[in-house]
């Protein structure tokens, strides 16, 4: 009886596996290891799966039989297998990128690091940056890469934003697109708010901690943050994005793309509009953007022309929140005036060319041109006269010295230049000889177009003009030699040369005219890697880095006390571990400053602030990075920095308004030494976590905490005048599917600050003393606390 029931059951699961009891799963990977979700894998031409967040795809009740399997994924060569199914099959895929991808390649692969680079650095991939896209800036994008620290003036993540890594700030964090220099050259910053929704036409962003390779424009100190625009693809596609969520906060974005035209030419489009009203009162934000990119290819050879444009409207949120107002009016904002706007436009042309010489010499040679040109607006309140130049106006027999009045700040630039790259690689070589000249050429100008009292004063009368003309001209070799299969060293060698001449009048009315040159920044870099398997590696670097002033250290300077170049050494050594499931990396850093430029309260002949160098600060830390698969179902990503960020013998001064009005007799300012301070914004701990539970086959849900500590708002590490640390929890529910022609449907629901966390990510401080006791003036900006924003994606 025993023996028939067995047999029963054994024939009854034969005759069930024979109409589908068997699955087919498995991972589909980029060339260089890079798991890749959205990818549609197709079973004998009829049913679809896409790829998760792990690169993973699977088919169940499946029948024995013979079944082929086909893989396309836009930028990539097709795949395909074919074979007879009659148990459980795990099947692997191992994408190639296309013969038009390598050429395209070549446009950025002189200024990133390889996997075999003894440097820290983080590659966000594509998937990575489309799933986080919802609406706010790239630094948001970024915030859960290693090290990394963000802020929002309008609280939301849309409009002005900035960034922070290992403390270093978005003057120090040199950026390229496509090897392109996109740091201003005058303030050495990147404005976001600039190129809005610019994530949406970006494949892939690497962030390199610390000196890292060299680059091209200014920045470069600290950090370095290279994106490489979206592939140009052979195949045609066309994709619908709309976001909408709190604070009115909505996204429009239409791109699409005509795939290979008569198989030489291709094009690709995107145009973007948001808006949000901003957490803070008034702080909202109107944004729009195109980007068209088109090129003509062969076998050897790559033409691409990318042209893009941004335009951002902001209501200004500058100001911040008074400290003593925090607990009670955290969306404050004390501009009242109905166009207190900033208002600027940023267009952007790039034509790169690509020549495949060898099979082993490539040759990449960029022009670009960059316009932009805007201004900010404000009302200003009883307002000397003589600040701007204009005699008293007499109206009848009264004498008026001062008025109420509306003002316009411009900027008008234009930013051109050219960078090259000869790439050579044979057996264990690879060379790189590459560098670039650019020329910067700007107008910074003030009209007032509105008085109270205006006399004969011109509408649009121009109280001041000055110009800022600098070029840079730098040049490296890298050479990349794999001395065996276990050790690898590499070195770099750059050159920059800088001319900088300012002229004209500042709106303190007085003469800034000025000329400087540097030709002695010799930047040198080298390191080692050992990688006894495919599993560990192990590295040391060294680095050194040059950075000169930026435009107000120099004309807010004392006549007598131009600023000197900072000097940068920056020590690596680190340990990565890589398995199926596993990655693991450890670095260790030494930031050795020469001469940072640091604010200390002194202040010049007006009494506006100014920048000293200090002789010796340091950065020192450990960076720990994790990710971890379990159970094909979670996914765990995590990453954690400890470091301590010191000025040594720092001196504080103070202003002194007791005496402000004697400084004849009596001090202006007074002096405390400090002796080795904490730098400012640079919390000693910062920690991220990524939580991915896969729930159904359909449905992703995303952890994502941050945790920074207590950053100070001036160098003197005081607890009054510090943010407090925080911790934020964000989750985010998405699915995405295949149907009939439609290649993927996404929707996402993210909501920000679950637990609805009180925090201020920035500040600013003014201190003074006044009857002998210490005040201080402050701003901080407060983020919002819990908030949506929901996604629908359609790709064709």
């Amino acid at each position: 009886m025993k023996r028939l029931i067995f047999f029963s059951i054994f024939s009854i699961s034969i005759v069930l596996s024979a109409f589908g009891q068997f699955k087919i799963t498995g991972i589909v990977k980029d060339d260089a290891g890079n798991r890749l979700p959205g990818v549609i894998v197709t079973l004998n031409g009829s049913l679809h799966s896409v790829t998760d967040e792990f690169g993973e795809y699977y088919f169940d009740n499946l029948s024995i039989g013979e079944y082929t399997l086909q893989v396309k994924y836009i930028g990539f060569e097709d795949e395909s297998k074919t074979f007879q199914l009659s148990k459980d099959l795990r099947i692997n895929f191992t994408l190639v990128p296309d013969a038009l991808s390598e050429l395209d390649e070549v446009i950025v692969s002189g200024t990133r690091l390889s996997d075999k680079a003894p440097f820290a650095y983080t590659t966000v991939q594509q998937a990575d940056i489309e799933k986080n896209n919802l609406s706010q800036d790239i630094p948001y994008l970024l915030q859960t890469t290693p090290s990394v620290v963000t802020t929002s003036d309008a609280g939301t993540g849309v409009g002005y934003t900035q960034m922070f890594i290992r403390g270093t700030d978005n003057s120090r964090i040199n950026v390229t697109l496509n090897g392109v220099p996109m740091n201003d050259p005058e303030s050495h910053g990147v404005w976001w708010v600039d190129i809005p929704d610019f994530a949406a036409s970006a494949s892939s962003i690497q962030i390199q901690r610390g000196v890292g390779t060299s680059t091209n424009g200014a920045g470069a100190f600290g950090a370095t943050i290279n994106i490489r625009t979206n592939r140009l693809y052979t195949k045609p596609y066309a994709e619908i994005s709309n976001s909408f969520g709190s604070f009115n906060t909505y996204k429009n974005s239409l791109k699409f793309g005509t795939g290979s035209i008569n198989e030489h030419f291709t094009f690709d489009g995107r145009f973007s509009n948001i808006h949000s009203d901003g957490y803070i009162d008034r702080a909202w934000a109107n944004l729009k953007s195109i980007y068209l990119t088109g090129a003509y290819f062969n076998k050897k050879t790559l033409l691409r022309a990318t042209f893009f444009s941004g335009i951002e409207e902001t209501y200004q949120a500058w100001a911040g929140v008074p400290k003593d107002s925090l607990a009670t009016n955290r969306t404050y904002n004390p501009y009242t005036y109905e166009n207190e706007i900033d208002h600027y436009g940023q267009t952007h042309y790039q034509l790169h060319f690509v020549k495949k010489f060898y099979e082993n010499l490539n040759f990449n040679a960029s022009a670009f041109f960059i316009h932009g040109g805007g201004y900010y607006e404000q009302y200003k309140e009883h307002k000397s006269l003589s600040d701007y130049g204009i005699e008293p106006i007499i109206i009848d027999n009264d004498t008026i010295e001062k008025t109420d009045l509306i003002r316009r700040k411009w900027l008008d630039n234009n930013f051109f230049g050219i960078n090259y790259n000869l790439i050579y690689t044979k057996n264990q070589l690879n060379i790189v000889i590459g560098g670039g000249w650019n020329k910067y050429d700007g107008s910074h100008f003030g009209r007032i177009i509105w008085m109270q009292y205006a006399g004969e004063t011109p509408i649009n009368y121009e109280w001041y003009k000055n110009t800022g003309v600098k070029s840079d001209l730098n040049s490296y070799i890298k050479i990349n030699y794999e001395i065996s299969q276990k050790f690898n060293l590499f070195t770099d060698v750059q050159y920059r040369v800088i001319n900088y001449t300012i002229n004209g009048i500042d709106d303190n009315l007085l003469d800034i005219s000025q000329s400087h040159k540097y030709n002695d920044f010799f930047n040198p870099k080298a390191g080692i890697t050992f990688q006894p398997n495919d599993k560990n590696n192990v590295y040391a670097s060294f680095a050194m880095a040059h950075r000169e002033p930026k435009r107000s250290d120099f004309t807010d300077a004392p006549t007598n006390k131009t600023p000197l170049p900072e000097i940068l050494y920056d020590y690596e050594l680190g340990y990565k571990l890589r398995t199926q499931d596993l990655f693991f990396n450890i670095n260790l850093y030494y930031m050795d400053y020469v001469n940072q430029l640091i604010l200390t309260g002194e202040i010049n002949d007006v009494g506006a602030p100014i920048v000293t160098n200090a002789p010796k600060s340091f950065r020192r830390g450990i960076e720990l990075i994790f990710a971890a698969k379990f159970l094909r179902h979670v996914n765990w990503n995590a990453n954690l920095t400890l470091s301590q960020n010191k000025i040594e013998n720092f001196t504080e001064y103070v202003d002194n308004w007791d005496y402000w009005d004697d400084p004849d007799n009596n001090p202006l300012q007074i002096t405390n030494n400090l002796g080795e301070t904490d730098i400012a914004f640079s919390p000693s701990i910062i920690a991220s976590n990524t939580l991915t539970f896969k729930i159904t086959k359909f449905l992703n849900i995303d952890l994502v905490s941050k945790y920074v500590g207590r950053q100070y708002i001036d160098n003197t590490s005081s607890i009054d005048r510090s943010i407090d640390p925080y911790f934020v929890n964000n989750l985010t529910l998405r699915t995405n599917f295949s149907v009939s022609k439609i290649r993927n449907i996404e929707f996402s629901v993210k909501i920000n600050n679950i637990l609805n966390e009180e925090y201020e990510t920035y500040a600013w401080v003014y201190s003074y003393y006044y009857g002998g006791k210490r005040y201080a003036m402050d701003g901080y900006f407060p983020q919002a606390g819990t908030n949506f924003i929901a996604n629908l994606t359609i790709k064709f």
